[in-house]
């Protein structure tokens, strides 16, 4: 398979994800949580491991290049669609997909030289993607969405 029907296999894997969260995550028709809760990186870590063990699964029988295919943009995208849906929209939702889904592949290659096991390299791309989500993101440091040189003082 060329380089260009990958990119473009694996697009059509992660687009569809994206654009579903952010419109659920835009219209809220239930509560949320703020998006400095110190429950959100456990519930992000959490999609990202229930999607790791059901890509593990589903993905061990195939060859390396179909995990390297499909995993990284499922498992990324999961810890992802957690943090938006239950906080909301984050202000750099774009970044913060990009960020959790480049980090999953470049972990991904990583963990297909190193690993032999499906879990084991599932479970690292789920941890790195989640990292660069939570980072990206924002939390606690900021939470208002407004940059650090905008809350400092002027004097």
């Amino acid at each position: 398979m060329s380089i260009v029907a990958q990119a473009a296999l694996s697009t059509c894997v992660s687009v569809p994800a994206f654009f579903a969260a952010s419109v659920a995550s835009l219209s809220r028709p239930f509560a949320r949580l703020s998006g400095s809760a110190p429950s959100v990186p456990f519930a992000a870590m959490g999609a990202a491991t229930l999607a790791a063990v059901a890509a593990a699964v589903q993905l061990s029988s195939l060859p390396a290049e179909w995990f390297l295919i499909f995993g990284p943009p499922w498992i990324g995208a999961a810890p992802w669609i957690c943090g938006e849906i239950l906080s909301g929209p984050s202000p750099r939702q774009e970044g913060s997909f990009a960020a959790a889904v480049v980090s999953a592949y470049g972990v991904g290659v990583i963990a297909v030289c190193i690993c032999t096991h499906a879990l084991c390299q599932t479970l690292a791309v789920g941890a790195a993607a989640t990292v660069a989500y939570l980072c990206v993101r924002g939390g606690s440091r900021c939470g208002s969405g407004v940059p650090d040189a905008a809350r400092m003082p002027r004097g």
